[in-house]
């Protein structure tokens, strides 16, 4: 069983995934799986800039990250926040991007990702965990809804991408209190 504890890691068996809190020394890493990740179906071309060389931003706290760590590698990782500031949204953990190398998929990484990302909201006391997918990042969809996240609503044509419109797709998942 992949370990998902962030604040309490253990060390996994071989081919085991831990899950962690990222720390400023896991740039470099982040960084690479960024690259090797994204995907116009996944993310903003806008925002990639290839010639970056930090994965957090100035302002970033890199403890708003949980990574995963797959055979002594970090393989993907998954940002939180606040979906909106305001007190009276103090309840919902947002998911900000979550990544996987696609050299590792479907060797259980966003889902100890997924698992870790709801310990993190359950001790934050949220009773729900918001996240926007496009349309177009279909695996990504099957994921979420394989961990009971629901299609909350669906903003039509929000973005264009390559000329294409693309929908925004928000889920969430709610937390039993």
């Amino acid at each position: 069983m992949p370990t998902t504890d962030p604040d309490h890691p253990t060390p996994p068996a071989a081919g085991h995934v831990l899950v962690r809190v990222a720390t400023d020394d896991d740039d470099a890493a982040l960084l690479r799986v960024e690259r090797v990740s994204f995907t116009p179906d996944a993310g903003f071309p806008s925002q990639w800039d290839r010639s970056r060389t930090t994965h957090f931003a100035p302002h970033e706290d890199p403890a708003d990250s949980l990574v995963a760590v797959l055979d002594g590698e970090i393989v993907g990782f998954v940002r939180t926040g606040v979906a909106v500031p305001v007190p009276e949204n103090a309840h919902v953990l947002a998911v900000q991007g979550l990544e996987v190398d696609p050299a590792v998929r479907r060797r259980g990484v966003g889902s100890a990702l997924l698992r870790a990302v709801e310990e993190r909201a359950r001790g934050r006391g949220a009773r729900k965990i918001q996240l926007r997918v496009f349309a177009t990042n279909a695996p990504a969809q099957a994921l979420y809804a394989s961990h009971g996240y629901v299609v909350e609503g669906v903003l039509r044509a929000e973005f264009v991408i390559d000329g294409q419109p693309v929908d925004d797709v928000v889920m969430a998942r709610f937390l039993a209190t």
